[in-house]
């Protein structure tokens, strides 16, 4: 699908600046600023004031930030602001003020128990790798929510906890999905999102697409979900009723990491 909105982008200035490419546009190695061009540039070329699109694109993004909400953004306008993550590294680019980033969400059991678990954190566990693509279940959003800060998909996660039935009837646990931040298909340093969310503590980041490949899985608080669907749902039938929660169960309990 084409893109929703036209960006004005000036290739110009893109065309003068020769180190393009091979380091970011604001580092201090470059010639724009070992030759002290950039003013230059300004002054040739006249600052670029937004258009009405590019406005209405930062309003609707400020939106997603704000509600969750997507709004008038196409999977085509994210991956076009991708190609310039190197040109605006300062505003596209996660790297550039973390190095990991997480979300909270929910895993099949299925999945887990073909996992190897590489240690035990506190009531949560973390998983050895590689793991497969995870696909989220909201196949129509353009991108996922992530944030720099692990406590934010912790919280998403404990939410989660206290959906027991949920969770049981659909054979899936809370879990905290971890991804590199130079991820190629991550998009905005979560430091210039502070600049456009009312949450401005969440610190969060966009990847494009509904579909990604984690670097690294916490299964978050498997033990409370198990035995709270054992002593108030289900009683002596759970291990019955669900098998693959009653092997996940034994799988931790012999766990010695």
């Amino acid at each position: 699908m084409a893109a929703k909105y036209k960006f004005k982008l000036t290739e110009k200035v893109f065309n003068s600046i020769q180190d393009i490419g091979k380091l970011p546009f604001m580092d201090k190695n470059t010639t724009v600023w070992r030759d002290k061009n950039l003013s230059q540039l300004i002054s040739q070329y006249g600052e670029e004031p937004n258009t009405e699109q590019e406005n209405l694109f930062l309003k609707n993004l400020q939106t997603f930030f704000t509600r969750n909400k997507w709004v008038d953004i196409e999977k085509s306008d994210l991956e076009l602001l991708l190609k310039y993550k190197g040109k605006f590294p300062n505003i596209l680019n996660p790297a550039v003020s973390t190095n990991v980033v997480f979300r909270g969400a929910t895993i099949p059991v299925e999945d887990i128990l073909k996992m190897d678990i590489k240690k035990k954190s506190g009531q949560s566990y973390i998983m050895s790798g590689p793991f497969s693509p995870v696909k989220s279940q909201n196949v129509n959003a353009p991108g996922l929510s992530f944030s720099s800060e692990i406590r934010i998909a912790e919280d998403f996660a404990t939410e989660k906890l206290y959906t027991v039935e949920t969770l049981v009837k659909s054979n899936r646990l809370p879990c905290i999905y971890g991804l590199r931040a130079n991820n190629p298909k991550l998009l905005f340093n979560p430091e210039f999102i502070k600049n456009i969310s009312i949450h401005d503590d969440e610190s969060e980041v966009i990847l494009v697409g509904n579909e990604f490949t984690p670097d690294g899985i916490i299964l978050f608080k498997p033990s409370f979900v198990i035995e709270n669907a054992m002593s108030s749902l289900y009683g002596g039938t759970f291990e019955e009723t669900y098998p693959l929660f009653a092997e996940l169960k034994e799988k931790l309990k012999v766990f010695k990491g």
